[in-house]
């Protein structure tokens, strides 16, 4: 993979990441690594500061960069192109304090959160605290506008009697979002992963009160998601819903080893300078 992320998704024009790459000729293994084998699909290049970060962090610190006759300015064009998309916001509350800052989400989902599994990321003090702030406000909103549950991206409720679901993403919190949110009937276990991690009582206290729910429970563990109004739920079971909780659980000792392979590597400080700075 260090070998080829460069070749494949690195797109030199505009200096970012591609989402998604054309392989000209699949057939001639001579061509793998040859960046002249590769094509931006569409228009896209990755630019979130959510869990497609992580993909920035592996090809800025393991990639082999001069291999490819590219400099450090290659690697710090990366971060910029991602700027536009770090955005500081303030969600109002009605208690002190009136205004809490976090870092703008997408949908602000639950599932935005998961870099935080992967990299030592609250090491720096300041994404520690905007990583608990934004928490914070996660079950704050629920609490004052009396919602059983998170939100996060996951399959819907199945209509009555049928086991027809749809694929809910755009659910989170409208006010710290770039994107419109079009789902707020609907809320999933796995969306207190990242509160177990800033806080684990608080966290498995908000799990403790999805699994409560009727049907929440089941022959395979906790159910995907249900219906706030308790009458309905999502009759699918899926790995992100799963196995994000028991992550969270264990992420305390997961990061210390995340942190040793960092040290290890000589990554550890550009990972910290990178992140401090952005």
């Amino acid at each position: 993979m260090t070998q080829t992320a460069i070749p494949v998704f690195y797109e030199a024009e505009r200096g970012g990441i591609r989402c998604e790459s054309g392989i000209i000729d699949m057939f001639n293994e001579s061509q793998i690594t040859n960046p002249s084998n590769y094509v931006t699909r569409g228009t896209c290049l990755l630019d979130d500061p959510y869990e497609g970060e992580l993909m920035t962090y592996f090809m800025d610190l393991y990639a082999p960069w001069t291999l490819y006759n590219y400099t450090m300015e290659e690697r710090n064009r990366l971060w910029a192109y991602k700027r536009a998309r770090l955005i500081r916001d303030e969600y109002n509350t009605t208690s002190s304090p009136t205004q809490v800052t976090v870092q703008r989400g997408f949908w602000f989902s639950s599932h935005e959160q998961w870099k935080y599994f992967y990299l030592p990321y609250q090491d720096i003090d300041l994404q520690r605290r905007l990583f608990i702030n934004g928490e914070k406000v996660r079950v704050y909103h629920s609490a004052q506008n009396r919602i059983p549950g998170l939100y996060a991206s996951v399959a819907s409720d199945a209509k009555l009697n049928t086991y027809q679901v749809d694929y809910l993403s755009a659910c989170g919190i409208q006010q710290i979002a770039f994107q419109p949110i079009e789902h707020t009937s609907v809320i999933t276990p796995y969306a207190s992963f990242p509160v177990i991690m800033a806080n684990e009582s608080i966290g498995l206290a908000w799990y403790l009160n999805m699994l409560q729910g009727p049907a929440m429970q089941n022959l395979y563990g906790s159910t995907e998601a249900t219906n706030i109004n308790g009458a309905t739920i999502s009759p699918v079971i899926t790995w992100d819903s799963k196995i994000t909780t028991v992550v969270a659980m264990l992420s305390a000792d997961l990061i210390n080893v995340a942190r040793d392979i960092l040290k290890r590597d000589q990554t550890y400080q550009r990972f910290f300078n990178i992140t401090e700075f952005e």
